[in-house]
This record gives C-alpha cells, sequence and structure tokens, in this order.
C-alpha cells in the first residue's frame, strides 16, 4: 500500500518517473492503493500496446478499486509531466468498469489536464460480473449437521469452480464463474465429519446452468439424502499407441473429476490393462502393467466361464489379481435365470458379486460383511466399455442386515449349489451361517463362506430353502426362501430372457421413440411400466404376442412426453 501518513503524493501501487523510464507491465494485480499508477517526470510505462511484437506489451492487468482518503478511484494518476505530447500506452486491461467513461473518471491525464500526457486505455477488458445464484436445500436424513456449502462444478472437468459457505437452507450468493455448472450442496456431519450430498436435478440427470453475469440463476430445491454418492465409469476417447488402440476408461464419484483412469486394449473377449493412472493429493502415480495383463472379460460370457482379472489398488498403488467365476442362477425353476459373477482373492475371500439379468447389481465385500450394493445403470442404454461417451452408473441401494438374494444352480441332480448374499454389518458379529430345508436345519458353514452344496437332495420332491447368520446365539431374520421342484427330462427350463431398450435419452421427433425388444420370453406374456426420471409412472401396457414395441411418447393421458431418460419396469 505504500501510505504514508499525512501525504497525498503516497500510497501508490506503483510509481514510474523519469524519461529513461520506460518499464513493462504485463498481468499483474494491483488493487487497494490510493493510486493505482503514479505517473511523472516523463515516465513512459508500457501497461499494453497490442501493436507491439512484444511478449510483455499484452497488458492483461487488472487495476481496480484503488481508492484515496478523499474517496476518488484513481487507477491513473499522471502528474508534473513536462512533455504533455506523450501518450501512455495502456490496452487491454481491466479496470473494474464495463464502459469508456466509467474507466475515464479514474485516469487523471491530459483530458483532465492539458499539461499532463494522455493515457490510451482502449480496447479494454470488460469485467467478468458476478451471477447471483438463488436457491435452497433440504435434508432429509437423520444426521447432525455442522455446516453447509454450495459447490458450483464446471460440466466440461468435474473440477470445483466455486465453493461458497451456506448459513441457511435459502440462499442467494455471489459467484465469479465463466462456463456451465452443475450446482451441488455438501452438508458435513458434527462429530464424524462426514459429508452428505445433494445436487440439483439428480445425479442420473444433473441440472446444468449457465452463467448469467449481473443476473440470477435459480437452481431450485437440491435434496441432501444420506445415501452415499454414486460412482461412475466413463469411456474416453481411444489412442493409437504403437499397435495397440487404447481406451481410457476413467471412473470418479459424484459430478466431481475422476479419481482412477485405466487405459486398456481389447483383443478377443478380452479387455487387457495397459496403463493405470491414480490421482492422488501429491499428483498422478502411473503404473504400467505388461502385456497380457487381463483386465475382465467382456465378450460372450456364459455360465461356467473363468478368469483371472488385475487392477490397480489405491493407496499403495498394489496390482490385486482376483479369481472371477460365473455361474447361472435362479430363485425358482419357472423364473427367468441370471447370471453371478463371484470374484474371490487369492485367499478365496469373496471381493464382490456382480448379478446380471433383467437388472444389474453389485455386491462388495469386507470381511465377509456386505459394506456396499449398487445399482448398475448404463447411459445412453448399452453396455459396450468401448463406446466413446458411454457412462455407467453405480447408484447406491441400501443394505440388508440379513442374508439376501438366495438362488441356486438349476442344472439339478442328486444336490444343489445354492449361493446369496452376505449380510451389512449391523448389532451381532456373525460368526456361522445356518441353512434350513423345509424349515429344518440341515448345515451350519463359516460366515466366510457365502454359497453351500446340499448333498442329499431329491429332486423329485418340492423342497424350499433359506439361510440365516448366527453368532452361535443370536440369528438374524431368514432370507428369501427358495422353492426347487422336481423337472424331468421332457421339461424346458426357461432360456434367460433379456431386454434391450434404445435410444435413452429419447427424442420423439420425425415418428422416432423408444424401442422395446423382449427376448427368449415364447409363451408369456409382458407388463412394460415406464418411468419418467422423478419416478412417474407414464406409461403401462401388456405385450400379448408382440414383443417387440415401439413408444413414441404418448402416455397414458393421452398427453405427450420431454424428450430425455426413462427407466422401465419389465414383468414376463
Amino acid at each position: 500500500y505504500n501510505f504514508i501518513p499525512g501525504d497525498m503524493n503516497s500510497g501508490a501501487g506503483v510509481m514510474v518517473s523519469g524519461v529513461t523510464s520506460v518499464p513493462y507491465f504485463e498481468r499483474n494485480h494491483i488493487e487497494g492503493n490510493y493510486t493505482g499508477f503514479y505517473i511523472t517526470n516523463n515516465g513512459k510505462p508500457v501497461l499494453g500496446d497490442l501493436t507491439l511484437n512484444h511478449i510483455w506489451a499484452q497488458g492483461e492487468n487488472t487495476i481496480i478499486n484503488n481508492i484515496d482518503v478523499n474517496n476518488h478511484n484513481n487507477s491513473v494518476y499522471c502528474d508534473a509531466y513536462p512533455n504533455a505530447n506523450f501518450i501512455i500506452m495502456a490496452e487491454n486491461n481491466n479496470w473494474g468498469f464495463a464502459t469508456e467513461a466509467e474507466i475515464a473518471l479514474t485516469i487523471n491525464d491530459h483530458n483532465d489536464n492539458s499539461a499532463l500526457p494522455t493515457v490510451d486505455f482502449e480496447p479494454f477488458i470488460i469485467p467478468l460480473q458476478n451471477t447471483t445464484i438463488t436457491g435452497s436445500y433440504i435434508y432429509t436424513g437423520t444426521a447432525q449437521i455442522a455446516n453447509a456449502r454450495l459447490e458450483l462444478i464446471a460440466v466440461t472437468n468435474g473440477i470445483v469452480q466455486v465453493s461458497i459457505p451456506l448459513t441457511t437452507a435459502d440462499f442467494s450468493v455471489q459467484a465469479n464463474i465463466s462456463e456451465d455448472f452443475y450446482a451441488q450442496v455438501v452438508l458435513t456431519e458434527t462429530g464424524t465429519g462426514k459429508e452428505l450430498y445433494g445436487c440439483a436435478g439428480s445425479y442420473i440427470n444433473p441440472g446444468v446452468f449457465s452463467p448469467a453475469p449481473g443476473n440470477s440463476v435459480d437452481i431450485g430445491i437440491v435434496e441432501v439424502t444420506d445415501i452415499p454418492l454414486s460412482r461412475y465409469e466413463y469411456v474416453g476417447e481411444p489412442i493409437q499407441e504403437g499397435n495397440l488402440t487404447l481406451y481410457p476408461l476413467l471412473t470418479g464419484w459424484g459430478l466431481y473429476s475422476y479419481d482412477k483412469l485405466d487405459w486398456v486394449y481389447p483383443a478377443g473377449d478380452y479387455l487387457y490393462l495397459k496403463r493405470n493412472i491414480w490421482r492422488t493429493p501429491a499428483g498422478e502415480v502411473t503404473t504400467e502393467l505388461p502385456l497380457g495383463t487381463v483386465y475382465k472379460k467382456y465378450l460372450n460370457i456364459n455360465a461356467g466361464d473363468s478368469w483371472q482379472q488385475t487392477e490397480v489398488i489405491y493407496p499403495g498403488n498394489i496390482t490385486f489379481t482376483t479369481d472371477v467365476q460365473v455361474t447361472n442362477c435362479v430363485t425358482d425353476i419357472s423364473t427367468p435365470a441370471f447370471l453371478l459373477f463371484t470374484r474371490k482373492d487369492s485367499f478365496g475371500y469373496v471381493v464382490d458379486k456382480r448379478i446380471k439379468g433383467i437388472a444389474e447389481e453389485l455386491f462388495h465385500y469386507q470381511n465377509h460383511y456386505n459394506i456396499a450394493r449398487e445399482n448398475i445403470i448404463y447411459l445412453p442404454g448399452n453396455n459396450d466399455p468401448l463406446t466413446t461417451g458411454n457412462v455407467t452408473l453405480f447408484m447406491p441401494e441400501p443394505l440388508s442386515e440379513s442374508p439376501s438374494f438366495l438362488a441356486f444352480e438349476p442344472d439339478i441332480d442328486d444336490q444343489i449349489h445354492l449361493f446369496w448374499q452376505a449380510p451389512a454389518q449391523g448389532n451381532f458379529s456373525w460368526t456361522f451361517y445356518r441353512i434350513y430345508k423345509n424349515g429344518a436345519l440341515i448345515g451350519e458353514i463359516p460366515f466366510s463362506q457365502s454359497d453351500y452344496i446340499v448333498t442329499d437332495f431329491n429332486p423329485q420332491i418340492t423342497t424350499y430353502f433359506y439361510v440365516t447368520a448366527t453368532d452361535g446365539i443370536n440369528e438374524s431374520e431368514p432370507s428369501n426362501c427358495v422353492t426347487v421342484y422336481y423337472v424331468g427330462n421332457e421339461d424346458l427350463i426357461q432360456k434367460p430372457f433379456s431386454v434391450d431398450v434404445y435410444p435413452n435419452p429419447v427424442s420423439f421427433t420425425s415418428g422416432s421413440g423408444l424401442i422395446v425388444e423382449v427376448k427368449n420370453a415364447e409363451n408369456s406374456s409382458a407388463l412394460i411400466e415406464i418411468y419418467n426420471l422423478k419416478g412417474q409412472l407414464v406409461f403401462r401396457k401388456n405385450l400379448q404376442d408382440e414383443k417387440n414395441f415401439l413408444w413414441k411418447g404418448i402416455d397414458n393421458r393421452g398427453k405427450r412426453s420431454s424428450a430425455g431418460i426413462y427407466f422401465l419396469k419389465i414383468k414376463v
């Protein structure tokens, strides 16, 4: 600030004096002084001259809010200047004002006193005005909240551009932002520091807002819940590296930029991992993998398949190899089968299990408990891991404190193989599972094992099974029951049916619409229910002989629906 009490000539951000003084100033921030530039005695600084081919003459200085004790804004103050014919070049700068007249009021030059030089400040940079962000949030969880903040996240790269503390649920705040953004409210729980999230729109279809300098943007009501952030995997643009075409798979959380990047390449039915990059607080950490390192099988997957796959986990950047086994499962002989992917570590302990059928869900394990359950959603509607722009969302689902998703392998002989999902951690520390047949206990196995082979099974009588967890004293609620009955050689076990839905998002222009194809559902009827992103049922139809259906966007009330993403529930 350079203030000298009682000296009105003090307090200059920059002083330039003397005919030999021809300094260049570029990309400086000069604020909070009595005067920004104080120029005397034929000093001729260059604050910006776009006619010069000079790397330091491009201006881009910010010269604002230099206000003296008389409350006068002095950006440039010329004084005691013998040569009034001099022109001081000050082009391409931000003066904090949007008009020539406003800027001129902050400059003392030839226009104010004919004995002074002229300051040429045009063209100038028009300052970016703040956008007023209005809205509110509601919290539907149970935690005690310590503080809240609003985050404006760039749509282009997922980086937080602005973070503003919120003191009330209804807010109107100023934000200096220059690109399209998502709006997210983050609450911090008292004591634990746990963060709770909500965004304008939804995490499947977040609202996108554009800056409105000098005006307001209303983001509406943001609902914050106790549900953890969803996870995503995004397919980026491939690159060529030698004879390999590498595809980037970017993984991150919520609306934030990715934290993991896997470069993979296809060969046959498999994807192979060439390179892993983790973004860490200390910077990016890269791990190169040997050629032939299996990432996963992604084509022609069938029951009975097995393979080893590798990933790099953080912290530690540890190369982690697991064994995957694919099993055909049903909950009833008359119901469609689904594929169960069981992934185990080198000790034989379950890492995760994935169910792939009408719906697709992933169950994460730790210390033999189910610690997270995710519903897998593919956008824009296909699960091709190599199509640029495809996004896979992993949406958190509630956990069960009892064993769940009990199923069995339908290839029945004189034994039956049962599979289930482990419970979440609750009030008890389970040590065993108990398996019941027709209500009678037939086996007890360690809690580390979540499958069981019934060896004394009679396939010619109807039998039902369920599973509980126990610590030897307490016992959990039972799992779902599965019923098994005899299927003769002449009977056909129903093939797994599948559903193709495309395009999704959908546009209903020019006769186009949402195509639904139900496959392997012969001799069956199908009920289709279509929901919008708010969870509202907009269309329902029973399909009898037809298994291909085109919905042109007309809801059950005869009104046209808007373009966008829709959810389907299909009962066969």
